[in-house]
């Protein structure tokens, strides 16, 4: 089968959007903190550096192949998406139950829980009621 020839285009557009929509979440979110300046620049750079070196890492493993599909191989598409959310979790988990030490992570995590709350969610996290 072959690919479509707009699908990359889509693909790519609609991630830089994702990219772009997350950062500026994040900058707002670091906006609302009592941080001084210099803290705020230096967490927005550090996600952002992390954020786009993901997102290379994730295109440059498609690109080499490694998601390709094979009738005699494993499927590896699941450790591309299955990591990525494991990684969020943990990272969750750490910032709910350390408290302040990871400030970025809690200011955008404190911001969205409190955007879904008032919606009539509850995330509330069981591990540190």
């Amino acid at each position: 089968m072959t690919t479509p020839t707009y699908l990359p285009f889509y693909v790519l557009v609609g991630s830089f959007t994702t990219i772009a929509t997350i950062l500026v979440g994040l900058r707002n979110a670091l906006t609302d903190t009592a941080w001084p300046k210099y803290d705020r620049a230096a967490a927005f750079r550090v996600s952002s550096v992390v954020l786009i070196a993901w997102f290379l890492l994730a295109l440059a493993l498609g690109l080499a192949g490694t998601y390709r599909a094979a009738p005699d191989a494993i499927p590896t598409i699941q450790y591309g998406i299955f990591i990525p959310i494991l990684i969020w979790r943990l990272v969750d988990l750490a910032v709910a139950c350390c408290g302040p030490d990871h400030r970025c992570c809690a200011a955008a995590l404190d911001r969205w829980r409190a955007a879904l709350s008032s919606a009539g969610g509850d995330l509330s996290n069981p591990l540190c009621n």
